[in-house]
């Protein structure tokens, strides 16, 4: 048996660790699914019969989470008979009757669609620039500041935008640290429009 500083740090696995204090294991779910505990087929349809069973007669006001296997981006899965469905569009089509059209989206009214809520009371159909406006009203669309890549901030977009005109791209790129694209994408109004 391994010492126990060597243990994965999930309770009850005594597998060596390997990366980030985990089995392989737990870590190939982590980098999978955002989390080491879930597993991505649950064996006897217990991720069917958690959905039939308590998402649909779910009827509190909090976020159900979905403690299955979700995509990368968080939002809750469902392996079926062919392909793999989200939970959020299958709870929302039992609750609301089928969407308007193809392209309407199953929106969630807490904002916490991409932390696995699951909760059908908190789902509607919406169209994507809808679904997007609501991204904005609950803080969980990544633009600007928030975006992981951003190296420019607010303030930094208002001075840009208030350079005289004939400054070149190329000067104010490297006072700032982005490209020269950068800068004449903001200058332009095709970054940063919302500033």
């Amino acid at each position: 048996m391994p010492s126990l500083a060597s243990v994965c740090a999930v309770d009850g696995c005594d597998r060596p660790q390997k990366n980030r204090g985990w089995c392989s294991a737990h870590y190939q779910r982590w980098w999978k699914h955002g989390d080491p505990l879930i597993q991505k087929k649950p064996t006897n349809g217990e991720a069917a019969r958690f959905y039939r069973e308590v998402v649909l007669s779910f009827a509190g006001d909090d976020c159900l989470i979905w403690p299955y296997a979700r995509d990368q981006n968080g939002y809750a899965k469902l392996a079926g008979v062919g392909d793999t469905q989200y939970v959020s569009r299958l709870a929302c089509t039992e609750i609301n009757g089928p969407p308007p059209t193809t392209k309407h989206e199953a929106a969630h009214n807490c904002g916490k669609g991409a932390s696995g809520c699951v909760n059908p009371h908190h789902l509607s159909w919406k169209t994507h620039e809808a679904n997007q406006r609501d991204r904005l009203a609950h803080g969980t669309h990544n633009r600007g500041e928030q975006h992981p890549l951003s190296k420019l901030t607010e303030r930094d977009v208002r001075a840009i935008k208030s350079l005289p005109k004939d400054m070149r791209r190329s000067d104010i790129a490297a006072k700032y640290g982005v490209s020269r694209r950068a800068i004449g994408m903001v200058i332009e109004g095709r970054t940063w429009s919302h500033v």
